[in-house]
């Protein structure tokens, strides 16, 4: 939650600056390079540095995202869509919980 804030906010202060297209690619560059990093982690300090980078990562997308939804999509229907991506994030969690269970 940490990283996720860190990220919105420093994210967001450069999407200004630098476009949210851009940003949008570095964001999801962190992320995916911090989920490797975890997968790699050889021990649970390396583990929380990459879960932080890949909090880092998700609030910087969060930024990203929501700041094109409000640009595109129509105002009446602009609700909607932002609480449909922000459930499609928490689905996945639950989905990625349950197939732990399994495996």
């Amino acid at each position: 939650m940490l990283g996720a804030c860190f990220g919105g906010l420093v994210f967001g202060y450069y999407s200004f600056q630098h476009g949210r297209k851009s940003l949008f690619y570095a964001t999801l560059s962190v992320y995916i390079i911090s989920v490797f990093l975890g997968v790699l982690s050889v021990n649970i300090h390396l583990l929380y540095v990459a879960r932080f980078l890949a909090g880092v990562g998700i609030g910087g997308e969060y930024t990203a995202i929501f700041a094109m939804i409000d640009e595109i999509v129509p105002s009446r229907i602009r609700g909607t869509i932002n609480i449909y991506v922000s459930s499609v994030f928490h689905l996945g969690l639950a989905a990625s919980a349950l197939l732990g269970f399994v495996f």
